[in-house]
């Protein structure tokens, strides 16, 4: 923060989330003031910072970029592929992806778009993660619960894959930090009272594990239970 913002600008607020890939690449948002645009999503790489997307830029699915969300998560993968939530013409938030083929990136989903359960989108909120594979895990707000909905990527942008129903859990506030793997397999909390895994081999998901809950006794310390779950993680394995 305070520093020059190469291209024009400060450097006003840091992005909470960053991404490191496989490439060597870190992905990124920030505030820029006195510059040509308020937000911009940067890749740093060999020590060179470079403007890849900003206010103001239209995405190749033809929706303007009206707001990075500096706040939230950005992810990237081994194959160059960044997904992030930015706020697009006419005032609704998305989920952008952006194809190292084609980088400007492609809305996959947006507020108001058919849920796969029925209904449309009512809010997409703060995290969103990729894999190596290029499928998308994110949550959204769907008619009957909130859901972490898996968009495989193939060269277009359609929002097409399983929806997993927070009500069908006992969790019907909201998921959390959802992960995805290679496999489609994903794992999330519900609002920090439980940590859960589900299988989704090719975007359609099975049964939900439950992997542990608050309460549940803390694994090797005699006791101590769990208070309070928070992020999570997924390995290829």
């Amino acid at each position: 923060e305070g520093a020059a913002a190469p291209g024009g600008g400060t450097q006003r607020r840091i992005g909470l989330q960053p991404s490191i890939n496989g490439l060597g690449e870190i992905w990124f948002v920030t505030e820029v003031s006195g510059g040509g645009s308020s937000e911009v999503l940067w890749r740093w790489t060999g020590g060179v910072s470079t403007r890849e997307l900003e206010v103001g830029d239209v995405l190749d699915s033809g929706e303007t970029v009206e707001s990075l969300h500096y706040r939230q998560e950005v992810d990237s993968n081994v194959n160059g592929y960044v997904g992030f939530i930015a706020h697009v013409s006419p005032g609704r938030d998305a989920i952008v992806l952006r194809d190292p083929g084609a980088p400007i990136g492609d809305a996959v989903a947006t507020e108001g778009d058919a849920c796969q359960t029925g209904g449309t989108y009512g809010s997409i909120d703060l995290n969103v993660a990729v894999s190596s594979a290029g499928d998308v895990a994110f949550e959204a707000n769907c008619p009957n619960g909130l859901a972490t909905v898996h968009v495989p990527f193939g060269g277009a942008a359609v929002a097409t894959g399983g929806v997993l129903d927070a009500t069908a859990i006992g969790v019907g506030f909201r998921f959390r930090d959802p992960q995805v793997n290679a496999a489609g397999d994903s794992v999330f909390h519900g609002f920090r009272t439980g940590l859960h895994r589900a299988a989704c081999p090719l975007g359609v998901c099975g049964a939900i594990t439950n992997v542990m809950a608050t309460g549940d006794p803390a694994p090797g310390m005699l006791g101590q239970h769990l208070d309070m779950i928070y992020d999570t993680t997924l390995n290829g394995r």
